[in-house]
């Protein structure tokens, strides 16, 4: 239970936030361009470490060390694939990002396609990103903020409020969990309505620093309280984990539908076709307000350093130790919590919560930023225009803020797992990667070849979902026999998502082709502003190419260097010293290569731009 020195630690937490944020307001208040992107002002440093804040939220402590209890580590190349997108970002899409001008990755798609079919695909994916995909994110944030609210408190998460105090029935079936983190949503929602991009990335600063800190003492207290490695392997023998499985980072189990070929399917479909190949979204919107491509290649670069490099092993340790010291519980998303109360004393655990409510904030600010940012710019902006309604850019803009908060607090109510609802948001968008990234690549692409891959993605989603929960049923029953022969980890996350993109990829090959092209005038100007290269650009179109045997070098010496520290890291942490020490020296080894092609290529990148 929370002590008043951990109260106290908490409010002071949550008013310096809050002020910092207000601080801002002014900033943010010219234009929907200062609002959004914070008048395109932004140093590399600051960009890339509240890219790292803002995929550091509640939820992630928790969703990781619960994989690492029912999946095992292994589980956790669901994002660690994210390293080899990562460095393609960096080398090809962010300066392009930057260079676009755009202020919402949705506008980027009319720039790319031109009116009509593209104008309308800009106002769906919109509604469809900043309304539904982020509600469900906020929602899932909310989620595990109750989880970690109810640990603390004692409480069950479901236990309405009232039962504890009768004052609170006015409030109906709502837990006091759920009350609390409401409170904190509504802060979180005040700052960022008035101060926009500006007081979410200096509130991310703050997070960021507070969070990667409280996460290393509590995984250094965690390992000194189980007795390190040996007393994490005695701890697992005593309540029957499974050391083996647990610890391997490369999973070995076999067979069609096993975690071998789940790793598999990760790695050879699921990093290219997933929505953020490119660096879009939310990661975009922080590219945007970079001062130049320069600055957005160098902070692409560090945030997928810190995301894969600094962040995983403090989560995992802690979540290792919960298993040896907890045993089995029925929630493993609660172990993290769980063990900031065992081993925290008072003000340290304040301190920690107050770190969970940075992140919860950092990841809240964003997505109702971003998700305003599209609600405004692609949907209310045009119609103002063509209807000639007064603009009141940043007046519209606070308020699809607020909108957007009620959106994502009510969808809270219907997400129970993490994980899960993560895994749900990959599926949702298998495959739609592959157009991304082909659309600054290769001048054919056009919107029907979005369009076919969000809408077979989006079916096939519902259809994997429909057939993994009836199953049994079906097989039993006798109504489709040919399901027998299918193995039911195919119907489930990554072979569901890789057996969409196998659909999806190629039916927007097909659409492609027997649609269209984007008009000439369209793609000129879309070439002149953002100058892409490469042998899919007519030669008049194309913009300066950079070397592809030196591009190809580049990302794969930086996807050894961060791969090598990942899992260096962790075999080392876990006595795997064989496997760990060549894996760092590699790492190390290739590191003076990437820095080398790295300054070439920004020097190459601020020429052309």
């Amino acid at each position: 239970m929370l002590a008043p020195l951990d109260i106290a630690v908490i409010l002071a937490w949550l008013g310096l936030s809050v002020a910092a944020g207000l601080w801002f307001a002014r900033r943010a208040s010219g234009s929907a361009e200062d609002f959004f992107a914070a008048g395109r002002s932004l140093p590399w440093w600051v960009v890339g470490t509240s890219m790292v804040a803002t995929t550091f939220a509640a939820d992630t402590p928790l969703a990781v060390s619960g994989w690492v209890a029912t999946h095992g580590i292994a589980e956790n190349w669901v994002w660690w694939t994210f390293g080899l997108t990562g460095m393609v970002s960096v080398f090809l899409f962010a300066p392009l990002w930057r260079r676009s001008g755009v202020l919402t990755d949705a506008e980027l798609v009319e720039l790319r396609y031109g009116p009509g079919t593209g104008r309308w695909l800009r106002s769906f994916k919109a509604i469809w990103f900043g309304v539904f995909y982020n509600g469900v994110v906020l929602a899932w944030v909310i989620k595990a903020m109750v989880k970690i609210g109810a640990t603390l408190l004692g409480v069950n998460a479901e236990t309405p409020a009232r039962e504890l105090w009768p004052a609170l029935a006015v409030l109906g079936d709502l837990s006091l969990a759920t009350i609390l983190v409401g409170a904190m949503f509504v802060f979180t929602v005040i700052y960022t309505a008035a101060s926009g991009l500006w007081g979410v990335v200096v509130t991310d600063l703050m997070q960021f620093v507070l969070a990667i800190g409280t996460s290393v003492v509590l995984a250094l207290v965690a390992w000194q309280a189980v007795g390190g490695l040996p007393g994490l392997q005695e701890g697992f023998s005593e309540h029957g984990f499974d050391w083996s499985s647990t610890v391997a980072l490369i999973p070995t189990e076999g067979g069609f539908d096993g975690a071998a070929a789940g790793l598999a399917v990760l790695l050879g479909l699921l990093w290219w076709s997933g929505t953020n190949s490119d660096g879009s979204g939310y990661l975009a919107q922080r590219l945007f307000a970079a001062k130049d491509e320069r600055h957005a290649v160098w902070a692409y670069l560090w945030f997928t350093i810190a995301h894969l490099v600094l962040r995983p092993w403090p989560w995992i340790l802690v979540g290792l130790a919960g298993m040896a010291m907890l045993g089995p519980v029925e929630d493993a998303e609660t172990y993290y919590p769980r063990m900031m109360i065992a081993l925290l004393p008072a003000g340290a655990l304040g301190l920690m919560v107050a770190s969970f409510l940075a992140a919860f904030m950092s990841t809240v600010d964003t997505h109702l930023n971003w998700g305003a940012s599209l609600i405004v710019n692609d949907v209310w902006h045009p119609l103002a225009r063509r209807w000639e309604w007064p603009a009141h850019e940043v007046r519209a803009s606070r308020i699809s803020v607020v909108l957007l908060a009620g959106v994502g607090a009510v969808a809270s109510f219907a997400i129970a797992d993490i994980g899960t609802a993560w895994k749900l948001a990959l599926s949702v968008t298998a495959g739609i990667g592959a157009v991304y990234m082909a659309r600054w690549l290769w001048w054919r692409i056009n919107a029907w070849s979005e369009i076919s891959t969000m809408a077979s993605a989006a079916v096939l989603t519902l259809v994997f979902s429909v057939l993994a929960a009836r199953h049994p049923d079906l097989v039993e029953g006798g109504a489709w026999p040919w399901l027998d022969a299918v193995p039911a980890g195919w119907l489930s996350f990554p072979f569901s998502a890789g057996l969409t993109v196998l659909f999806s990829v190629p039916l927007a090959l097909i659409v492609t082709l027997l649609t269209p092209p984007v008009d000439p005038a369209t793609l000129a100007t879309f070439a002149a502003r953002v100058r892409p290269g490469g042998p899919g650009w007519p030669a008049h179109l194309r913009g300066p190419s950079l070397p592809v045997l030196r591009l190809l070098a580049a990302i794969s010496s930086a996807v050894v260097c961060i791969y090598g520290a990942l899992l260096g890291t962790g075999w080392v942490l876990l006595g795997e010293l064989w496997w760990g020490l060549p894996a760092l020296a590699l790492a190390l080894g290739c590191a003076p290569l990437t820095g080398i092609l790295l300054r070439q290529h920004t020097a190459e990148v601020l020429r052309e731009g």
